[in-house]
């Protein structure tokens, strides 16, 4: 279970570059993901959860999955980016569909007031 790195035997790890490596270098990593050897022995990456594997990047799956995939001024609630200056019927700084729908997918209600699923 190991190849060769500059005359060493080393381990098939992404920190060697995998079983097929010639040179041994680290395999990329990836943000919102993880370096890992795929089983023909070359570098992949693994997404985290919420993410999905686009060549060797992870994406969101959603509109976002944080904030900083929204535009300036925006929120990602539930997966979708919302404008932190909407307010619903409440008074709240809520997006109120978004929270209904987001709970919903849970089995669970929205309370308007703190915009979260209970």
């Amino acid at each position: 279970m190991e190849h060769a790195c500059a005359g060493v035997c080393a381990g098939n790890t992404p920190a060697t570059g995998c079983f097929t490596s010639t040179t041994c270098t680290p395999c990329p990593t990836a943000q919102n993901g993880a370096a890992v050897c795929n089983t023909t022995g070359l570098c992949d990456v693994s997404c985290n959860a919420g993410y999905v594997k686009n060549g060797v990047t992870c994406v969101c799956q959603s509109q976002c999955c944080a904030d900083a995939d929204c535009a300036a001024g925006q929120t990602c609630m539930g997966g979708t980016c919302t404008s932190s200056s909407s307010s619903s019927s409440s008074g709240g700084g809520c997006d109120l569909f978004a929270c209904i729908f987001t709970c919903g997918l849970q089995s669970k209600d929205c309370d308007p007031f703190t915009c979260t699923c209970i």
